[in-house]
């Protein structure tokens, strides 16, 4: 069997031809590859061609400038509540915090200085006709002064950014 092998070997080895291309192969290939870019540069330019863009204006420059500078114009900020609101709302805040300070009872408390606080305050706001009472949790005046306090913090931290 090995003696078929090899006379089957023997027989390809000397039967094969090795074809060599011609010597104007390369330049054949060449010449096409050129041709079919020079196809595609005709097509390129003509499509071009039908397309031109047209020259722009003398003040197209100027024109497109003062439409970006009118975009960004920076409007300035206009509170939504006026400074009298606000001095309308302080004031209102300041009164129900002092009308509450004014109706608490300190007799189950032992702070004499707050007594006599209160005592100095409640001469000054005297009046010819008395306000019904409403009995105020002292909590509630101190819920009323920190949420002013915290509306004024906000509204000096929004003025200071855009100073």
């Amino acid at each position: 069997m090995k003696d078929k092998d090899k006379n089957i070997d023997n027989f390809i080895k000397q039967n094969l031809d090795i074809q060599e291309p011609s010597k104007d192969f390369s330049g054949n290939v060449m010449e096409q590859i050129y041709a079919l870019d020079l196809k595609k540069d005709k097509a390129l330019s003509s499509l071009m061609q039908k397309h031109v863009l047209e020259e722009p204006s003398i003040n197209f420059t100027s024109r497109l400038m003062a439409s970006i500078e009118q975009r960004s114009k920076i409007t300035a900020y206009k509170p939504v509540i006026s400074k009298k609101v606000w001095f309308l709302i302080s004031s209102v805040v300041v009164f129900i915090f002092v009308y509450t300070f004014l109706k608490l009872d300190f007799t189950a408390t032992e702070h004499v200085y707050l007594e006599s606080l209160q005592g100095k305050l409640s001469n000054l706001f005297v009046f010819e006709y008395e306000y019904p009472s409403m009995d105020i949790s002292p909590i509630f005046g101190l819920g009323i002064f920190a949420l002013s306090s915290l509306l004024f913090l906000d509204y000096f931290i929004r003025n200071r950014k855009l100073a």
